[in-house]
């Protein structure tokens, strides 16, 4: 059952001190009861998301979805020739883009939300994953106009994202560095120092 094999994953990770998350969705009492007696005096950063099913949310598929939209992004001709200019200037070329998954985020309102939504996410999946927002009309990007980085988690799955304002201050007066917001599986302590 995925309770079993989740007890046995949790296990290999408190024996190798391993960050993982735990979505527990459909679980039982019972079962949750027996999760956290196995976490009880472990060191181990295994995060436990009650009602979570990382498959739904930000799981791989999800996170990878929006981070190929932002490497097309990037790779059209247009509004992105902003981003490979900054990139290039500081000696990133189109390879070193590539290895990192650097992506572009479109100067629209809901480029990556009509994009998600075309693939059956759901408004509230893309607004607890951080890259979505409710605006005056309705669920707007959460990021424009940016040089897109994904964050991975230790096995390489995207957890997240940073995004670099390319607008003179004038036009954008937004945060030069923008990152995903905490969300159940992004955690800025854990995956980007280490804590």
């Amino acid at each position: 059952t995925k309770f079993e094999v989740s007890q046995q994953v949790v296990a290999h990770a408190i024996a190798n001190n391993q960050k993982i998350l735990v979505g527990t969705s459909g679980w039982s009492a019972l079962q949750l009861q027996q999760l956290e007696s196995q976490l009880a005096g472990k060191d181990a950063a295994v995060v436990v998301v009650p009602n979570f099913s990382v498959g739904s949310m930000l799981g791989s598929k999800f996170a990878a979805e929006a981070a190929k939209f932002y490497q097309d992004e990037l790779n059209k001709p247009g509004a992105a020739q902003v981003g490979r200019e900054f990139l290039q200037k500081r000696g990133f070329d189109k390879a070193a883009a590539e290895t990192f998954g650097v992506g572009f985020a479109p100067d629209e309102w809901d480029g990556l939300y009509k994009h998600l939504k075309g693939q059956g996410f759901t408004d509230q999946e893309m607004s607890t994953a951080g890259l979505i927002k409710d605006g005056t009309k309705g669920m707007i990007d959460r990021y424009r106009n940016r040089l897109i980085w994904p964050v991975k988690n230790l096995t390489g799955d995207v957890v997240g994202f940073g995004a670099r304002k390319l607008a003179r201050e004038e036009v954008d007066q937004g945060p030069k560095y923008l990152n995903t917001s905490e969300t159940p599986i992004y955690k800025k302590s854990q995956w980007l120092y280490g804590l």
